[in-house]
C-alpha cells in the first residue's frame, strides 16, 4: 500500500521516537530513580516527565527555525544543556521580571546559535524530509483551516 520511499521515510520517523525514548532514559535521568519507597519513586519518576514534558514544548516552536527548507533542526540535547547552564541564573532572576526576561533572553538566544544538530546535506533531518513529502503530496489541504483564513 506504501511506496519504498515512503516506507523508509516511516522508518526514519520510527527511529526518531526511539531515539527520545533513549534520550529521556539517557540524558533525563530516567534510567536511574534514587529510592525504593513507592511514593518516592513516583514523585522522581512525575518530576522527570513533567521536566521533560515542558522542555520539549518550550523547544517545539524553536525546533525548525524559518520553516523546514533550511535544514536545521533544534537538538533536545544541546538544549538541555543550555538550560541547565543557565539554570542557576533563571533561578535567582525569578525575584525580578526584568532580571528573567534577561535571562531568557540569553537563553533563547544561545538555543538559536548553539542548540541545533549538525546540518546534513545528503540526508537531511527527518523534520525536512516530512516537510518535503508534506509539500510534494500537497498535505497542507488536509489541515484545518482558520474560519478567517476560508472567507
Amino acid at each position: 500500500m506504501l511506496a519504498v520511499v515512503q516506507v523508509v521515510l516511516l522508518y526514519r520517523v520510527r527511529w526518531q521516537i526511539e531515539m527520545v525514548f533513549k534520550l529521556w532514559k539517557s540524558y533525563c535521568g530516567l534510567g536511574r530513580i534514587a529510592g525504593i519507597r513507592r511514593e518516592r519513586v513516583l514523585t522522581e519518576l512525575y518530576a522527570k516527565m513533567i521536566g521533560i514534558v515542558l522542555t520539549h514544548f518550550l523547544i517545539a516552536p524553536l525546533r525548525m527555525p524559518k520553516g523546514a527548507g533550511v535544514n536545521r533542526e533544534i537538538s533536545p540535547v544541546q538544549v538541555r544543556q543550555i538550560l541547565r547552564r543557565f539554570a542557576c541564573q533563571t533561578n535567582q532572576a525569578l525575584t525580578s521580571l526584568d532580571a528573567l526576561v534577561n535571562v531568557l533572553e540569553k537563553t533563547v538566544l544561545h538555543i538559536a546559535r548553539f542548540g541545533f544538530k549538525q546540518k546534513r546535506e545528503k540526508n537531511p533531518n527527518v523534520c525536512h524530509a516530512l516537510d518535503l513529502v508534506a509539500s510534494y503530496l500537497d498535505l497542507t489541504l488536509l489541515v484545518p483551516q482558520p474560519k478567517e483564513a476560508l472567507a
